[in-house]
């Protein structure tokens, strides 16, 4: 099976013309392949075909495209037997191999050949180019009516078809092909009139064939249009170009045939992101916010660097909902996707330095050529992003000091921020996105995500109850899921009753690969000494829910310093506030944080001693282990 979409859309079978005919199954078919590898959600197959207006019934109507295009290419399978149309929890993924699908064909093509241009492999590069160019038979996706995310991720391959042709152009400059260019040229500038590199490439293959008035004419020509469209004069290089040309300039003879004589050979492209998941559930308000704040960069008036902060609780799902909404705004930067995690495994934060000669191994400058101080990797990293549409996914942010150093220079770059503090203070414009548990409607899907449909609609509200329990928060949810899958046998009445012990309900949310009392645990080793005291002393109390003089009393603190502590507690989502009946300030630890704290050391249990709280094993034991919240459970829950 071989799909073609740089021109008509078409699918041939070997000989055998495949392409559907109906328009809307076209669409869809569009949409899919020009994600390929990547699952499409329903609520985008249903903005790409109908966008606002969509049909009472669109979901059903969707599925049944979906299902003739499953019958156009049914005969077609991937070597283990599986259908290239794969169906997921929450959308469709069409499976295709990289010489199946012209548009990876021409990615491939061109990415080796902007790495050959920059190595100065001039002769290699220019081949590349003008074979992957020549994959292009008209626009993409002719004959398809797109709808509002085809016609994004249109205009996203004809800005890279764009750049691949100046590319090859340039490769063409500098092996002397000037004169066969000026034609070429000449239809390119009168195509795109506010296209300056164009422009300057007809300039300088005019000038070096002896036609000094075409090339004169053609900067008159880019400059009215310039002035009249957009109220600008042309940039300075162009400007400089003209004056170069007037006085016979013998440098513009400069072919440039030889690798450079220094400076980094730049990787194009470059694509981190790791695999989304396909259990992510009540998280399309926060998809939604992220695309409107990332994608106004591309295509706005005024452009310039977005940073959007995911920020939440431990287990809230922040990687996944960031990682899930970097797939989908691809597309829209397409000169890379970096990604890095700010944490090392035992739990401080990176150093940027660190973080920077990541990014800049990645992107082609060799170890020897890296500069040790901060400021030095700043710079670099700037100078290689400035002129990119570039994506940075940094995730579990430490502070806003730890990002300032990562943040690109790029214009149209965004970067995309999670971490467990309220973040604030960066230059340009900045998104704040808070995630917190999900609803019960979701936190039901997620477990039948994982768990089974089947499993959990026979047992419906024993499997609410166990969200109930899990109190919403998604990795919660997902390990009772997973045990839920390794006991088959248990019913989910049952494993809601083991929760409901609250000194036994984080061993039973544990297992060899997720331990949710574990994660949450260590989220209290990031904090100060102060704020683990005031933790401590707030978990070990019954009270569910206290004032700052409680606070000021427990710890021998003043006013000021109580209430510097509740906000930086609750900043890191480790408390929540709230007014009291009097308008004072009140808060509370969230009850699986509390029980996580409580039992820190992360000890079990003896399965027999669940009616009293645990003696003491030494006489070194923390003071706080002297109540546990389970013996205050019931009082809790009444309040």
């Amino acid at each position: 099976m071989y799909f073609s979409v740089l021109g008509p859309l078409e699918v041939r079978s070997g000989d055998e013309l495949r392409t559907p005919s109906a328009p809307m199954v076209r669409r869809v078919l569009s949409l899919l392949l020009s994600r390929a590898e990547h699952v499409v959600p329903m609520e985008q197959l249903i903005e790409e075909l109908w966008g606002d207006r969509a049909p009472r019934l669109a979901r059903k109507t969707a599925q049944t495209h979906v299902y003739n295009l499953r019958a156009a290419l049914r005969r077609d399978t991937d070597p283990d037997g599986r259908d290239l149309l794969e169906t997921h929890a929450n959308g469709y993924r069409i499976r295709v191999e990289p010489g199946q699908l012209d548009l990876w064909q021409f990615k491939e093509g061109y990415s080796r050949g902007k790495a050959a241009l920059r190595r100065g492999d001039v002769s290699t590069a220019s081949s590349l180019l003008h074979r992957a160019l020549d994959l292009w038979t008209g626009d993409a996706f002719t004959g398809v009516e797109p709808g509002p995310m085809l016609s994004a991720q249109r205009a996203s391959i004809e800005d890279l078809r764009l750049q691949a042709l100046e590319e090859r152009i340039d490769a063409d400059l500098r092996l002397g092909r000037h004169r066969a260019l000026v034609g070429e040229l000449k239809a390119l500038t009168i195509r795109y009139p506010l296209h300056e590199e164009f422009c300057a490439q007809f300039m300088l293959a005019a000038h070096r064939s002896g036609m000094d008035r075409e090339a004169l004419a053609a900067y008159r020509g880019a400059r009215r249009s310039m002035i009249a469209e957009l109220g600008l004069e042309p940039s300075p290089r162009l400007r400089e170009l003209q004056q170069r040309v007037l006085s016979g300039d013998s440098t513009l003879w400069d072919l440039r045939p030889d690798p450079p004589a220094s400076g980094p050979a730049w990787s194009p492209s470059p694509y981190q992101l790791p695999p989304e998941l396909d259990h992510l559930v009540d998280r399309e308000h926060a998809l939604a916010a992220i695309d409107e704040a990332a994608r106004a960069t591309t295509g706005a008036k005024d452009p310039g660097l977005r940073v959007v902060v995911i920020t939440g609780g431990v287990g809230t799902g922040k990687t996944v909902t960031a990682v899930r909404a970097g797939h989908r705004l691809q597309a829209h930067f397409p000169d890379g996707q970096l990604f890095a995690v700010l944490h090392r495994p035992d739990g401080t934060p990176s150093e940027p330095a660190e973080i920077l000669r990541s990014f800049l191994a990645t992107v082609g400058l060799p170890p020897d050529e890296t500069p040790e101080r901060l400021d030095d990797l700043t710079r670099l990293f700037r100078g290689w992003a400035v002129h990119r549409r570039l994506l940075l996914l940094l995730d579990d942010a430490a502070s806003t000091e730890q990002i300032l150093p990562l943040l690109p220079a790029g214009a149209n770059c965004t970067v995309l921020v999670t971490s467990r503090h309220r973040l604030g203070g960066f230059l340009g414009a900045t998104t704040t996105i808070p995630l917190g548990p999900v609803g019960m409607a979701g936190g039901v899907a997620l477990l039948a995500a994982v768990a089974g449909p089947l499993r959990v609609d026979k047992e419906l509200h024993a499997a609410e109850e166990i969200v109930r329990l899990c109190d919403g928060l998604p990795i919660a949810i997902r390990a009772a899921a997973e045990k839920l899958v390794a006991w088959p046998a248990r019913s989910l009445r049952e494993f809601a009753g083991r929760l409901s012990d609250e000194r036994r309900r984080l061993t039973e949310l544990s297992s060899a690969h997720l331990d949710v009392g574990r994660l949450l645990r260590d989220s209290r080793a990031r904090l100060g000494e102060r704020e683990r005291q005031a933790l401590d002393m707030l978990c070990r109390d019954c009270a569910p829910v206290r004032g700052l003089p409680a606070l000021e009393s427990g710890l021998g603190i003043g006013r000021t310093q109580a209430e510097h502590l509740v906000e930086s507690l609750a900043s890191c989502h480790l408390l929540e506030t709230a007014a009291g009946p009097a308008g004072d300030l009140r808060f509370s630890v969230p009850r699986m944080l509390r029980l996580a704290f409580a039992d820190r050391d992360g000890s079990p249990r003896p399965e027999g001693d669940q009616g009293r709280p645990p003696a003491p094993s030494s006489a070194n034991a923390p003071v706080l282990r002297a109540r546990r919240p389970a013996a205050c459970g019931s009082r809790a829950r009444a309040s």
